[in-house]
């Protein structure tokens, strides 16, 4: 019997009133904390366009923009740096052109290219049933082509039937059955931000712990860098 198999056999015994798939079905639990659990910030999961990083455009007055389903997380956004010479867009007179005088973590790189990071806008991670978002803390008017942003895309592999195998080692499985039961509890009581903390906060250092001892034939410490 498949692993994933396994997995839901044993958890639906300490969750009564639950199915294996469809109304009430683990299987979609599984598949988000396996998510969580396999998402990291690496060079091979950034999003491209033709070699590009993603541009974001955006209108006037409005505050917040859901970004692709495909993407988990944005960890920065800015502009490519021959864009910032045009200063008519109000929250940019003054900041563009002190650009010799910022710091340098303001700035990031990526495929040889400098851009200059925007600091007004607040990054969301994608959860269950919502997307990853931006949130601007001043008014990006209305742009095309402006903002450009790092964002890492979800696990190729998804757990969408129980013949598919997580990719984490045997000693994972436990935390995964035991992120699916958090889940469970949060849908019963509506305390998701309990059930996500413990996941990320609790399950998820165990489970890095386990990649790091390199049974999947390499580290899994991933370091934060510029590209």
């Amino acid at each position: 019997m498949p692993a994933l198999s396994q997995m839901i056999t044993w958890t639906l015994l300490q969750a009564p009133g639950w199915n294996r798939d469809g109304e009430k079905g683990l299987l979609p639990l599984f598949n988000e904390v396996y998510n969580i659990f396999k998402r990291v910030e690496q060079e091979q999961s950034i999003q491209v366009s033709g070699g590009e990083l993603p541009t974001l455009n955006t209108t006037a007055n409005k505050f917040q923009y859901d970004l692709p389903t495909t993407i988990w997380r944005v960890s920065k956004i800015g502009f490519a740096m021959p864009n910032i010479i045009d200063y008519s867009i109000p929250y940019l007179d003054g900041y563009g052109q002190s650009v010799n005088r910022q710091a340098p973590d303001q700035h990031f790189y990526f495929a040889g290219r400098q851009y200059l990071r925007f600091p007004f806008v607040r990054n969301f991670d994608k959860d269950f049933g919502n997307p990853a978002r931006l949130e601007f803390t001043v008014d990006p008017g209305t742009t095309t082509g402006l903002f450009v942003y790092i964002g890492y895309k979800e696990p190729t592999v998804q757990l969408i039937s129980e013949n598919i195998e997580p990719e984490l080692t045997e000693n994972c499985h436990q935390y995964l059955m035991q992120g699916v039961l958090k889940l469970v509890e949060a849908l019963q009581n509506g305390n998701y931000v309990e059930a996500y903390m413990y996941i990320n906060e609790e399950l998820m250092p165990k489970v890095n712990a386990q990649l790091n001892l390199g049974e999947q034939g390499e580290s899994g410490h991933v370091e934060r860098r510029e590209f």
